[in-house]
């Protein structure tokens, strides 16, 4: 892929990660507002309740904690912590509990507002005394419930603890809490869809790119076959005009010439092979058919596996073609392997009701550079390569409704496997 497509699928991806990152942050920032006002909301609610349970003692009059809707738990207690009236959650103590600060506190915890305030306190305030001492009045008890109330000297500053229920209160988050994660999720799934479109557009130009490329080189070389054609015929009739009149020790650099001729020929058949779109002659095999033949045309060069370790299945091309396919991939392989090294081995397998042909290789194996040209016509990286085998192979396993792959060997060397539809076997 050229850099600019690459980096416009850069751009693209950037972009839209920012563009979800930024809505994010909104969502978030929206959502933390929302908090911040529903804590509010909450926090002056339970100290609307504390201040209407305070007004109703200073007006002398008694309560029962249980009707207040919502109401927990509520105490009263001394500077020091010590309970004087305690209903419900709230703690004969506050030593000990983390609420017993001098300035009070106000906390949510689950669906639990509680608030530690001083008589008379409102968020924010310093308190204000209360006008009725602690003689009586409020239903009750000093302790969980006996029903005096005594214990503050006048004068001295009181500590009211009060737990509230805001359930109901906090249902209403949770809609918009879904509404901005399902809108921020779709937001990011428009992004990623249209961050794969413009991947698959750039994949689509680059594909036309490659297309336009090949036409123009496959109709150059469709003439370029053509024209050679001719003159290699020439060639070939004069020298063996040649071989009749010269001398014998002159019928060696006709040998040269010749297998030149026979090179070059060979180079425009494939060509012309490649340009053609004809599926040829298909024709239904064993695949131990295909490795016998191997077996005896590479007699001595080739490891292939007997017919005991490999699966009894056919394979439907053309029988020319398949030959060609295993021969070309035997050919690189004897290419590739190092003097000394093991000579490559042919073997077969069944694999999800394919037929697969692998020519293993000790060779060096191929480079990262050339791993995604392997395959397009015209690219080798051999001094007398005409780039044409691998790019006709293939071609010819995927019009028989195959394919063609190349990976590493463990240990090292290349592993090209040849995958056909299958017939009969058992994997």
């Amino acid at each position: 892929m050229p850099v600019k497509s690459r980096n416009f699928g850069k751009t693209i991806l950037v972009l839209g990660a920012l563009a979800v990152i930024l809505t994010a942050a909104m969502a978030f920032l929206a959502l933390r507002q929302e908090d911040e006002r529903r804590r509010g909301a909450l926090d002056f609610e339970a100290y609307q309740v504390l201040a209407g349970i305070m007004d109703l003692w200073n007006a002398g009059g008694s309560f029962d904690p249980s009707l207040w809707h919502g109401v927990l738990g509520f105490g009263m207690y001394t500077p020091s912590g010590t309970a004087v009236y305690a209903w419900g959650s709230a703690p004969e103590s506050l030593a000990g509990t983390g609420l017993f600060l001098s300035g009070g506190e106000t906390s949510l915890s689950g669906s639990t507002v509680r608030i530690l305030r001083r008589a008379g306190t409102a968020p924010g305030q310093r308190g204000v005394e209360g006008r009725r001492s602690m003689g009586g009045g409020i239903g009750g008890s000093p302790m969980m419930g006996s029903p005096m109330m005594g214990g503050f000297p006048p004068g001295s500053m009181r500590l009211l603890y009060l737990e509230l229920d805001v359930a109901d209160r906090l249902r209403g988050r949770t809609p918009l809490f879904w509404l901005v994660s399902g809108l921020l999720f779709l937001f990011g799934t428009l992004v990623f869809m249209a961050f794969l479109l413009a991947r698959r557009l750039e994949a689509y130009r680059e594909r036309e790119r490659e297309t336009a490329h090949l036409v123009q080189l496959g109709e150059a070389a469709r003439t370029l076959a053509h024209e050679i054609k001719n003159p290699l015929g020439i060639i070939r009739v004069q020298c063996a005009t040649l071989r009749r009149t010269l001398s014998d020790e002159r019928h060696k650099n006709l040998e040269v010439i010749e297998e030149e001729v026979s090179r070059l020929s060979l180079m425009t058949d494939r060509i012309r092979d490649f340009l053609q779109s004809s599926a040829g002659t298909a024709e239904t095999k064993s695949a131990r058919f295909y490795l016998e033949q191997c077996r005896r045309r590479w007699e001595g060069q080739l490891s292939v596996a007997p017919d005991g370790e490999v699966p009894d299945v056919a394979v439907t091309l053309d029988p020319s073609r398949l030959m060609q396919i295993l021969d070309n991939l035997i050919a690189n392989a004897l290419e590739a392997t190092p003097p000394g090294s093991p000579g490559p081995e042919l073997s077969l397998s069944l694999r999800r009701g394919l037929a697969a042909f692998t020519v293993a290789d000790r060779g060096p194996g191929i480079a990262e550079e050339h791993r995604k040209r392997l395959f397009q016509p015209f690219f080798t990286t051999k001094a007398r390569g005409s780039g044409i085998g691998l790019a006709l192979s293939r071609r010819y396993a995927e019009q028989a409704g195959g394919s063609l792959e190349w990976s590493e060997r463990v240990g090292g060397g290349s592993l090209f496997t040849l995958s056909l539809p299958a017939t009969g076997g058992k994997e």
